[in-house]
């Protein structure tokens, strides 16, 4: 009788022990995306609030942007799909319109400020030619990618009834944020907003 206890409590004892391991590693896991999680929305909420300060119009709901694909100025096909897993700044503007060229040398400085990181500035050129874009970007020596809307259909569909309009797209692709009119992008505030969304993009990308 002592023999066969003897015998099941090797076989019982690994049994018990992977059990409670398996528990173990649960709760770590679970533990582990909580806070991961509670990270990220502390910094969705700090994104907020510098938006705010930005007078960005903030949606309680973001909703997905609509998808296109436009030329660049060489005359290259560039997707909006293709930005995903990235912050996306997208600028509706247009050569003749004053309130564009104003904020146009703080989104330069806001472009050479995010390069290399998860982040793109797409501005699309609303109903001119490739000739007006490339004479205009030369002149101010801009660098910042630009797109060409000739026709207006993507600004069209983005409902954009004013210049310049802007629109804040996470790594989803979900519009949370969008402004009608200039503002200043190399402000630390606007540095800010842009740091906590990439924050959270890097959070979110980890939890995949």
């Amino acid at each position: 009788m002592e023999q066969e206890n003897r015998e099941v409590i090797p076989k019982i004892f690994p049994v018990r022990l992977f059990l409670h391991l398996g528990w173990i590693i649960g709760f770590v896991v679970i533990f582990s995306i909580f806070f991961v999680q509670r990270e990220a929305t502390e910094h969705y909420a700090e994104a907020l609030k510098q938006g705010k300060e930005l007078g960005l119009s903030l949606p309680k709901e973001p909703r997905l942007a609509p998808e296109f694909r436009l030329p660049d100025l060489s005359g290259k096909q560039v997707s909006l799909a293709d930005q995903r897993g990235k912050i996306v700044f997208l600028n509706f503007w247009a050569t003749w319109c004053p309130p564009c060229r104003a904020e146009m040398p703080a989104m330069e400085r806001l472009f050479q400020r995010m390069q290399n990181r998860d982040f793109v500035m797409l501005a699309i050129d609303f109903q001119e030619s490739q000739q007006q874009a490339q004479k205009f970007m030369d002149e101010f020596q801009f660098t910042f990618p630009v797109l060409l809307d000739t026709d207006g259909t993507v600004g069209t569909t983005y409902g954009v009834m004013g210049l310049p309009t802007t629109y804040i797209l996470d790594r989803e692709g979900r519009i949370v944020a969008s402004v009608v009119g200039p503002r200043e992008w190399d402000s630390e505030t606007a540095y800010a907003f842009f740091e906590h969304l990439l924050n959270v993009a890097t959070i979110e990308a980890r939890l995949q």
